[in-house]
């Protein structure tokens, strides 16, 4: 037994569904093509989600 389904849209439908899609993947680039603006300072929690998510396991009493 094929367990193949049909789904019939109205094309208005299809078209929203696409733009939404392709809407959702540009913005993604675009976030990503941004230049990101690096301060010469960071707080404590900024240091540490840094640290952290760069493989340098820490606590927050430890970096002080």
């Amino acid at each position: 037994m094929d367990n193949t389904s049909l789904v019939i849209l109205p094309v208005e439908k299809v078209r929203e569904m696409i733009e939404s899609a392709v809407s959702g993947c540009l913005d993604k680039v675009l976030a990503a093509l941004q230049p990101r603006h690096e301060s010469e300072s960071v707080d404590i929690e900024g240091a540490l989600e840094f640290l952290n998510s760069n493989g340098y396991r820490i606590a927050k009493g430890q970096l002080y």
